[in-house]
Parts: C-alpha cells; sequence; structure tokens
C-alpha cells in the first residue's frame, strides 16, 4: 500500500529533489519501495519540476537517508573512468570553471584539473556558441599526448580529459550517464 509522499534530495546540498511515495513491503526482506510518482509536485518545495516526471521503483534497504554524498558521486565517476581505457578525469564545473566535483586517476595530467584550464574550456563553448551555428553542445580537443572532451549543460560544465589513445567515441557515449550528475549539480549553481 502506498503510505506518504515524501520530497527526496539527492544529495547532501538539496540540489534537486523527487517526489515519492512510500510503500511498506513486507515480502521484499524489510525494505521499502519507493514510487517516483507521476503526480503534481503539490507538497514539494523545490523548483525542479522535470525531476517529477519520472516514473520507476526503487528498493532500498531500510533504513535509508536519500542523500548521495560527494564520496558517493566519486566513485561513481570512478566506475565510469575505469569503464574507458585512456580516460583519466571527469570534472563538473560551474560557468566560471570552478570545480564542483571531479574524479580522477593518478595518471591525469595536474595542469588540465586547475580551474584556470577549466574556466578556460567553459570560455571556449561560450565563445563557439556564438558562431552563429546554435549552441555548442560539446567540444572535442585533440593535443600530443591528450584529448579533452566537454559537455555544455548550462549552467555546468562536464570536461573529460583522457589520453590522446583513449577512444572518443565511448568517450562520448559517456555522455547521457554525466547528465544524470550534472543535473543534480545544477540548481546548486543556479542557487548560487
Amino acid at each position: 500500500y502506498f503510505d506518504h509522499q515524501r520530497c527526496v534530495s539527492l544529495s547532501v546540498h538539496r540540489v534537486a529533489c523527487s517526489l515519492v511515495v512510500w510503500a511498506d513491503r513486507n515480502n521484499f526482506r524489510n525494505t521499502n519501495c519507493f514510487y517516483h510518482s507521476l503526480l503534481p509536485a503539490s507538497s514539494c518545495r523545490c523548483r525542479d519540476t522535470s525531476a517529477h516526471q519520472m516514473s520507476r521503483v526503487y528498493f532500498y534497504p531500510e533504513p535509508y537517508d536519500f542523500s548521495v554524498t560527494l564520496q558517493e558521486l566519486k566513485k561513481h565517476l570512478i566506475q565510469l573512468i575505469s569503464r574507458v581505457q585512456g580516460l583519466q578525469a571527469i570534472v563538473f564545473t560551474d560557468r566560471d570553471g570552478v570545480p564542483l566535483i571531479k574524479a580522477a586517476t593518478d595518471g591525469a595530467p595536474e595542469h588540465a584539473l586547475r580551474p584556470s584550464f577549466l574556466a578556460t574550456v567553459g570560455m571556449a563553448m561560450s565563445q563557439g556558441n556564438k558562431l552563429g551555428l546554435g549552441k555548442c553542445n560539446k567540444m572535442i580537443s585533440s593535443y600530443g599526448n591528450y584529448q579533452v572532451v566537454s559537455f555544455n549543460r548550462h549552467p555546468v560544465t562536464i570536461t573529460l580529459v583522457a589520453s590522446s589513445s583513449a577512444n572518443t567515441g565511448m568517450i562520448l557515449n559517456l555522455e547521457e550517464e554525466l547528465n544524470t550528475v550534472s543535473q543534480t549539480l545544477r540548481s546548486v549553481v543556479e542557487a548560487s
């Protein structure tokens, strides 16, 4: 049975929420079933109504604190890095190049993780918007030993640093998974 509705924060900063309906299911070994509802966000005070469009069922062990910590996000990003040979870093930045969250291997180039470099990537993407071809959604830069792939998810920029021999297509395939993290970080940037 569905017991009550609750707005769930996806991070410790309350950056995004989902309206959920809680149900106690004893036949699932003391787990709680959370159904992401299509109901309007009447009891929710957040402004991200797009978070309420999903309809999925998740099973969480009890108790569940409904927060995704930065460590958990970094762990997820490290797992993504390990899936693509040669990928060395994933960095989420705001519009000024300030890192919001980053995950990198030990061999990642230090200079490519500095805010000055990351700000330059963001500026290059904003200059690409002025070419008259529409919004610059992604940018791929190839250098002697490295390549940099950037996704524009205004106001968040996602920058991936890889070796020049890494498969660029596999890096581009990470875009959808990275979008979920950028949606989580987006309202933090918009609120600041």
